[in-house]
């Protein structure tokens, strides 16, 4: 990689060793792994876009990486997306990350506490009883549950 030039970090998996190329990288691509390897986790954590376990073949030899009928050879363009797990070959324009629809309808819902700087505490709905007879904790139920016992919930009777 030159200084200055945009660069995917290609590699069959990756170690702690390169932590330093995935900083200096504009993102990773990875044969091996999935969305819990190193690889990933790294990634996502340095906030650089990662696209693992696409099955691609490198040789180092001449200096390619394959990926099914496509081959690209080192210096030539691609992009990869990390949210969809896409390469393409050449070079698309950076978007930067998106609030997925849902999460920005959550975080755009007002609450009772609006404007006062913190959530209400709430109240709680079970309140803890004395031992039961079994020795277990009981506990007063708003609704129908099974005990460990495979009865019903405890009666609130004594």
């Amino acid at each position: 990689m030159r200084d200055g030039q945009a660069a995917i970090l290609v590699r069959i998996e990756t170690t702690p060793d390169d932590l330093p190329g995935m900083h200096a990288a504009d993102g990773v691509l990875t044969a091996a792994g999935g969305l819990t390897s190193h690889a990933a986790i790294v990634a996502r954590g340095i906030g650089k876009p990662a696209v693992c376990g696409t099955g691609l073949e490198i040789d180092a030899v001449r200096r390619t990486v394959r990926l099914g009928d496509l081959e690209v050879a080192e210096g030539d363009a691609i992009s990869i997306d990390g949210s969809t797990g896409a390469v393409v070959v050449g070079e698309l324009p950076i978007i930067g990350p998106q609030a997925q629809r849902r999460l920005r309808t959550l975080l755009g819902r007002p609450t009772a506490s609006a404007g006062c700087g913190s959530a209400p505490t709430p109240t709680p709905r079970t309140t803890s009883r004395s031992r039961s007879s079994t020795g277990r904790r009981a506990s007063a139920c708003a609704g129908p549950s099974i005990s460990s016992s495979g009865r019903g919930c405890p009666s609130s009777s004594g």
